[in-house]
């Protein structure tokens, strides 16, 4: 009977891992939706965020070792070689993606599972990782391993940043249901007991609400926080926390810390 389970453990194990290869295949066209022509928009669209990302998580040291986890065709390593650091590095599964950030004209990008490139990773080689919109893609079991590996790489004080769908948000559907390949969301609360169990610390947890970069990103700014004002009213209500407490953005950024 244990012999069957195994079994059957390892044939669901192959059947996911085929079922995610073939989205990963073809993720940049099919998912993404962008190509080396519709790039230059997505990459203007995107820098006013990263921007402020950068500026209120990243430490101030340019010197820093930075690995960018599951970093699509590098929008993230672009803004920080924007602003002057100078030793990153990427990895991600999806070829599609690792081409272009190539020719986008980064150069330490490996296309490689990330469970593969972490187990080549000296103990505490890096400063910082960025963990962008991939925590969602794992299993429970397979999310602490991986936590587990990243903190062993990271050095004693580093940050791990990282990105993931807000299961406390307006729209959280939206999100966890918006990619096949999706497996989980986070609360603020998950969040903390994620890193508590691979010894992490929580150095913050910041909702999404619009960077304003011009006229359009205004009005939006100004919809979102007259139109939030309201929900947070129920949300106070309802639980007795703090006006601002609960992060209604569809994702959360959250800053981590090597402990």
């Amino acid at each position: 009977m244990i012999a069957e389970e195994a079994h059957l453990t390892d044939a669901d194990s192959r059947m996911n891992a085929e079922f995610k290869t073939r989205l990963y295949d073809h993720y940049l066209t099919q998912h993404v939706l962008l190509n080396a022509e519709s790039v230059k928009i997505a990459l203007a669209q995107r820098f006013p965020y990263l921007r402020w990302m950068i500026a209120s998580c990243m430490p101030p040291d340019r010197t820093a070792r930075i690995l960018d986890l599951g970093c699509g065709y590098g929008a993230i390593l672009l803004a920080l070689r924007e602003a002057q650091y100078r030793s990153v590095t990427g990895v991600d599964v999806s070829s599609e993606q690792v081409e272009l950030a190539r020719h986008l004209g980064l150069e330490d990008v490996h296309c490689q599972d990330v469970n593969a490139f972490l187990r080549g990773v000296p103990d505490e080689t890096y400063n910082v990782v960025i963990a962008f919109d991939i925590l969602e893609h794992f299993t429970k079991p397979d999310l602490l391993a991986l936590m587990d590996n990243l903190h062993r790489i990271l050095a004693p004080g580093g940050r791990l940043i990282v990105h993931v769908p807000n299961g406390e948000g307006l729209f959280p559907g939206a999100v966890l249901y918006g990619d096949l390949t999706h497996e989980l969301a986070f609360t603020r609360s998950s969040l903390r007991q994620l890193a508590g169990t691979a010894s992490f610390g929580v150095l913050a947890v910041k909702e999404e609400a619009p960077i304003v970069h011009g006229l359009f990103s205004l009005i939006r700014s100004l919809i979102w926080h007259t139109g939030s004002f309201f929900l947070r009213l129920l949300s106070v209500a309802e639980t007795g926390e703090g006006f601002r407490s609960r992060p209604l953005s569809c994702n959360l950024l959250a800053v981590l810390e090597r402990v």
